[in-house]
């Protein structure tokens, strides 16, 4: 997924060589302890309602070796821009 140079848009090419752009509407990082409360009921809602939309969860925070993991998830939320 890469980032458009204006912030709030990003793009993805599916493996056939179509391209989706997506206006994000949430990009917030959330310790790993609310995801599991918090963060996962937000993620189970759409960011546009009937529209298309793109959620994305990844790492982000400190690595925490003892635990093998990093302290905080990314928490995307997108809707697909009609061309």
């Amino acid at each position: 997924m890469s980032q458009s140079p204006h912030w709030g848009l990003a793009r993805r090419e599916r493996g056939d060589g179509e391209v989706f752009r997506y206006a994000v509407r949430e990009n917030k990082s959330m310790h790993l302890d609310d995801v599991n409360t918090e963060g996962m009921k937000i993620m189970l809602q759409s960011a546009g309602a009937g529209k298309e939309a793109l959620n994305l969860i990844t790492c982000d925070g400190k690595w925490v070796p003892r635990l093998g993991r990093f302290d905080h998830r990314i928490m995307l939320r997108a809707v697909l821009v009609e061309e």
